[in-house]
């Protein structure tokens, strides 16, 4: 169904007629916003709306609709029946916007067993949450990965969390990593923290835009303590500031200007100022040179200009 072209349809008939929105509206008994709505596709009108606004604006509803639709056409002679009649998934996935969702279900539920899980995913967008976990664990069960990654926008975060889990718990980390968007915080942070203790800071870095970021500050804290500050790179752009503070006194502890380097890019100014200060007490402005990219314009000025007294005085 193409809500754009109906609503096209709505608003040519309606000029037709000569009719305005509100006068629209108030022979369909909706507000003029739904009736602006509709002509401009960001809604349909529901299916028991369509014979009166047919007769109004004096065209076929297949003409409304702009194709013939059995769904649609059955459930307006004779809903009863009509939701137990059998139709293909394309029929229904046609008709399924304007469709009610006790429709949708019902009529879904009586064809379900003829439908292949591939053949569903047009229909996702319509169905209730119970019955996409249901088709989400058949897909998982089946190993159809790809119909199961389609699921996720529309799955539980509950169920996407305990396969998640099961998944890592296999060793299936590319599965997993998927999924990661979808994921609860409590399941990202148990999958981060295992994945660490296991595999060390590089196995979380998949993780970095997901997590939390005082999730991923404290594993990052515990990262350096064990694996030194290298071993941190491909978190920095995730971290805090007070994270990366932490992180770059301690690597000038370590090692100097030469250990901050890999940090320098993603500290803030106040950060690298205050270590270059510290490092010119012992190396005056040669231990500095490998900052002088990261240092921010007013203290380099600063720095030439004592220079410059320097050399006055001599």
């Amino acid at each position: 169904m193409d809500m754009k072209k109906i609503g096209r349809q709505i608003a040519q008939a309606r000029r037709e007629k000569d009719m305005t929105q509100m006068e629209l509206a108030d022979q369909m008994n909706v507000s003029f916003q739904a009736v602006s709505n509709w002509e401009r596709g960001n809604s349909a009108p529901d299916i028991a709306k369509l014979p009166l606004l047919a007769q109004v604006l004096q065209i076929s509803i297949d003409d409304l609709l702009g194709e013939p639709m059995p769904v649609v056409q059955q459930i307006l002679e004779n809903e009863h029946e009509a939701v137990k009649a059998p139709f293909t998934a394309q029929e229904l996935a046609q008709a399924a916007p304007i469709l009610r969702p006790s429709q949708m279900e019902t009529i879904f539920r009586n064809n379900e067993a003829e439908y292949d899980l591939t053949e569903i995913e047009r229909l996702l967008p319509y169905l209730s949450g119970e019955k996409i976990d249901a088709l989400f664990d058949q897909a998982v069960q089946k190993e159809q990965w790809q119909l199961a990654k389609k699921m996720l926008p529309y799955a539980g975060t509950d169920r996407i969390d305990e396969t998640a889990a099961a998944l890592a718990e296999s060793g299936d980390a590319d599965r997993v990593h998927s999924m990661l968007p979808f994921l609860s915080d409590s399941a990202l942070n148990l999958l981060a923290t295992r994945a660490y203790e296991a595999q060390g800071p590089d196995a979380i870095a998949v993780y970095a835009p997901f997590l939390k970021t005082e999730t991923l500050d404290v594993l990052a804290l515990e990262a350096a303590r064990t694996h030194g500050v290298d071993g941190m790179k491909k978190l920095l752009p995730f971290l805090s500031s007070a994270c990366l503070d932490q992180l770059a006194k301690q690597a000038w502890e370590d090692g100097g200007v030469a250990k901050v380097m890999p940090l320098a890019p993603f500290l803030d100014a106040q950060q690298l100022i205050e270590i270059a200060r510290e490092t010119m007490k012992t190396q005056g402005s040669a231990g500095i040179k490998p900052l002088l990219p990261f240092l921010p314009d007013h203290f380099l000025n600063d720095m030439v200009d004592e220079l410059l007294r320097m050399q006055k005085r001599a």
